[in-house]
């Protein structure tokens, strides 16, 4: 019988990172896992393999034994790969934490979002409660959600059709003001929203209702 490969097993390169590596297993597991395919046996099989592979790649020691000698290098070491069995989902779920589960469903880490000059709105939010199976195995449901939308009337800029927002004389349109203190010793500017136009820079005169 042919020796087990196990980066063959996991999908990944032999110079693949450790963290290529628990990405690998976090994706099988969701799909092979025997949790999520109650009653199969292929399933159940193919997972021991993916365990089994995972359990000598994710240790540096054990894994640079078997790049340099093979299966042969764990036959008098006292190790038998697969011999203690495979986790169970909540196992898997508790050791890798909720964003590397997180991880696994987009097949991608999470990346910190770059601040841009041109912000757009909020995102929109909306909280599901889902259970553990499904979020290993993924959903797809309908959600309705609230949002804001654009007066069909002034088009958003809150001013009556044929009338416009003209700008705060008191800030200049700044939507600020600043106030000038000076001593012999000191001199300091304190800066304000603007009491006048609320900080928005724009007195709107005809307000659209």
């Amino acid at each position: 019988m042919p020796e087990k490969d196990y980066y063959k097993i996991l999908g990944v390169d032999r110079d693949a990172s450790e963290e290529q590596i628990k990405r690998a297993f976090r994706q099988l597991a969701r799909k092979w896992h025997p949790d999520v395919n109650p009653g199969s046996k292929e399933a159940e099989e193919k997972f021991k393999d993916i365990n089994e592979a995972f359990e000598v790649l994710k240790n540096p020691e054990k894994r640079s034994s078997y790049d340099r000698f093979g299966h042969e290098g764990f036959k008098d070491s006292g190790f038998s790969p697969g011999a203690e069995g495979f986790p169970s989902f909540e196992e898997i779920f508790r050791n890798f934490g909720f964003e590397d589960i997180f991880d696994a469903f987009s097949g991608q880490s999470r990346r910190k979002r770059r601040s841009s000059r041109n912000k757009n709105g909020s995102d929109l939010k909306y909280v599901l409660d889902i259970s553990l199976e499904d979020a290993f195995r993924g959903i797809e449901t309908e959600i309705e959600i609230e949002r804001l939308e654009k007066c069909s009337k002034c088009g958003g800029s809150g001013a009556m059709p044929g009338t416009r927002s003209e700008k705060c004389a008191k800030c200049g349109g700044r939507g600020e003001v600043q106030i000038v203190r000076q001593s012999a010793f000191m001199h300091t500017i304190n800066v304000f929203p603007c009491d006048k136009c609320r900080g928005k820079g724009t007195i709107i005169e005809s307000p659209c209702n």
